[in-house]
């Protein structure tokens, strides 16, 4: 088996994602990989001022059932009408889902960056760029990490069930997946054990399965080639977190164009409102 990698454009890049050319139709093709999610927490102080601000806010969407804006520091986040788990502010950002609580039990800073954040500025990036936006309202942030998961896809690379004999991994646990009789993946390891699990699969069969037909109109022909993911997932020991102290180097000035992506939400805007 032939296997292409892809081939870094500059010292340091967000994510591979430029593929060699390959002559031969048969070849396995990694077309890109990097952080696919990062969820963070920290403590922090909720100042008596600051907490009445969000107060206000939390209750003013309550009251038109709509996110509100609310601003912390230069930034605009919108304030959902509802908790975020057991976080009471759940706070919407270009950047993350950010969600805050007075609750001594909890970190009083819960973060999911998104997908467009962690693509075009790295993992490191998202983390400075978090704290540069919250460090105003909440002081000095000391962050840490409960879970990150990775990715890899590869091109020309069908998942059989033969192939799950042939990953070598210190997890007992193995579980496959097939869909209408067809072998789709498995996955290595159980959640259960809040440490690592991998799952390798069929990704061109996932977005079959999710939309396939508006991607194929979107690229005007056949999705191409097979592909198949690769996906780990790590987690702090006993559903732990762990101190961050280096994600590695930023990999990439590189940025897309435009501002981050925002999904498509209803937000009150609520002239007089207290």
């Amino acid at each position: 088996m032939t296997v292409s990698r892809p081939v870094p454009t500059r010292d340091s890049v967000v994510a591979n994602l430029r593929v060699a050319g390959s002559e031969d139709p048969g070849s396995v093709r990694e077309l890109c990989s990097g952080f696919d999610a990062l969820y963070l927490s920290a403590r922090a102080i909720l100042g008596p001022l600051f907490l009445e601000h969000l107060e206000n806010r939390r209750r003013w969407a309550d009251r038109v059932r709509l996110a509100t804006p609310c601003e912390i520091g230069e930034e605009i986040f919108a304030m959902a009408p509802h908790a975020w788990g057991r976080y009471r502010y759940c706070l919407e950002h270009r950047m993350a889902r950010i969600g805050l609580t007075t609750s001594d039990h909890l970190p009083t800073v819960r973060v999911q960056p998104r997908a467009e954040a962690l693509h075009s500025l790295g993992p490191k990036g998202t983390v400075e760029a978090l704290t540069t936006v919250l460090s105003p309202a909440l002081g000095q942030l000391s962050w840490s990490v409960s879970r990150v998961d990775l990715f890899s896809d590869f091109q020309g690379f069908e998942v059989s069930a033969g192939e799950a004999a042939r990953f070598i991994c210190r997890a007992d646990a193995r579980t496959t997946f097939e869909m209408a009789g067809r072998f789709t993946g498995f996955t290595f390891g159980s959640r259960k054990s809040k440490t690592i699990t991998a799952r390798l699969y069929d990704k061109t069969a996932d977005v079959e399965a999710n939309g396939g037909d508006v991607v194929a109109r979107a690229l005007g022909r056949r999705l191409p080639a097979r592909s198949a993911r690769l996906a780990p997932r790590v987690r702090g020991r006993q559903g732990g977190t762990r101190r961050v102290r280096a994600l590695g180097r930023r990999r990439g000035p590189r940025r897309r164009r435009g501002r981050l992506g925002v999904r498509d939400r209803r937000v009150a805007h609520d002239e007089g409102s207290p």
